[in-house]
């Protein structure tokens, strides 16, 4: 099954790359070692399994043996199976959404786009934000950001949003206006904005659901 384009863009902004054969290789070679040892998707086109291309030969069959569905819900059986080299750690699941088209009309007047202009702000919520690298939307309010919608990774591809509003100003839409604002930006700029959260994070998949955004991808990641 080929992988969808989608699919790949996202792939990319991790530095992931996915061979012909179906292995999972990197883009950036000084982060091989990071790489999970198996990556398995839940797309549009159905499920996909990418075992790490430098795993021991035995262990990559073995892997492959199983069907992709069943490796994406049977954690026990693949932690068993990766458990034969080294034990499996860390199992991370999610769910990852598009954004719709956004226009003019759709930009929260109350977000604003930060910029150096804001560097004070800035350096109290995040001392080491490069705006020179990532595209962020902020509410200010009382003499500080109150709620941001940050790129935690971005390249020239697409970018992911963080986002994070402060206690004392939750329950107020104020996480729904800076995303919308930071996607718009990116798709101004020709990149997809993408959202992601864990599955078990009930609070992250209501603000897909508000934002109307469009699943395509959820992932099960084997380290």
């Amino acid at each position: 099954m080929n992988t969808p384009e989608i699919v790949q863009r996202y792939l990319a902004m991790d530095g992931l790359d996915v061979t012909t054969d179906g292995l999972l290789i990197s883009l950036d070679e000084s982060i091989t070692d990071k790489m999970p040892r198996l990556l398995v998707l839940n797309h549009e086109q159905g499920y996909s399994l990418f075992p790490r291309h430098n795993l021991p030969a035995h262990l990559r069959g073995a892997l492959m043996q199983i069907s992709p569905e069943h490796a994406f819900h049977d954690h026990e059986r693949i932690k068993a199976v990766l458990a034969a080299d080294t034990p499996c750690p860390e199992i991370w699941t999610g769910r990852s959404y598009t954004f719709p088209a956004l226009r003019a009309e759709n930009y929260p007047f109350s977000v604003v786009r930060l910029s150096e202009a804001q560097r004070d702000l800035i350096v109290k919520y995040d001392p080491n934000l490069n705006l020179s690298q990532v595209t962020a939307c902020a509410i200010l309010a009382d003499g500080q950001i109150v709620a941001a919608c940050v790129s935690s990774r971005e390249n020239a591809i697409g970018a992911e949003a963080w986002v994070q509003t402060l206690p004392a100003y939750r329950r107020r839409g104020y996480a729904r206006q800076v995303t919308t604002a930071w996607a718009f930006h990116l798709q101004q700029e020709g990149k997809i904005p993408f959202y992601s959260h864990h599955s078990d994070n009930l609070p992250s998949h209501a603000l897909a659901q508000e934002l109307r955004l469009k699943w395509f991808l959820s992932d099960a990641v084997y380290r």
